[in-house]
């Protein structure tokens, strides 16, 4: 028994233990970008939007660009596009820049609520190679925002060139 315990713990050690590292490359043509989706997320696309989520919907994320290089136009489309999801859209402070794998962009965080239930949000939108802005809209279950924290984190920063 020992030996199996000892060995479980060697696997997890290579491999990992969080499901987002057993995730698939995505690439976004259209804005030419990629990122890493984990497995047991769901996915739709529409148009070219790319709707992920966890299996029991506690994070949702929209992926989808608009032309041009504008990143304030680009947050006021976030702003349009958020406030038909979510009601009661609050932000405290206004965007901050960031860069992500080279790419620079601006991101925004907020509370909301959707279907009832209160949600944290968070706006990521970034430049990227194809002369085009990548808008993110991330909503996460306040309640389980604590826990999905580090797994949207870890998809946000795996935005880069494809």
């Amino acid at each position: 028994m020992r030996k199996l315990v000892k060995f479980m713990l060697a696997v997890l050690l290579i491999f990992g233990w969080n499901a987002a590292a057993f995730a698939e490359t995505y690439t976004y043509q259209l804005a030419k970008v990629q990122f890493t989706v984990p497995n047991d997320f769901k996915k739709s696309q529409s148009g070219d939007a790319l709707t992920i989520a966890t299996p029991d919907r506690g994070l949702s994320m929209v992926f989808d660009s608009v032309a041009g290089e504008d990143l304030a136009t680009a947050v006021k489309v976030l702003n349009e596009r958020a406030a038909q999801m979510v009601g009661n859209l609050k932000f405290k402070n206004p965007p901050r820049n960031v860069t992500i794998n080279g790419l620079a962009g601006q991101t925004l965080t907020g509370t909301g609520v959707l279907k009832n239930i209160p949600v944290v949000v968070n706006y990521t939108a970034l430049k990227t190679p194809a002369g085009r802005v990548l808008l993110v809209i991330s909503l996460v279950n306040a309640k389980a925002a604590e826990t999905e924290a580090p797994v949207l984190k870890k998809i946000l920063s795996s935005i880069k060139a494809a």
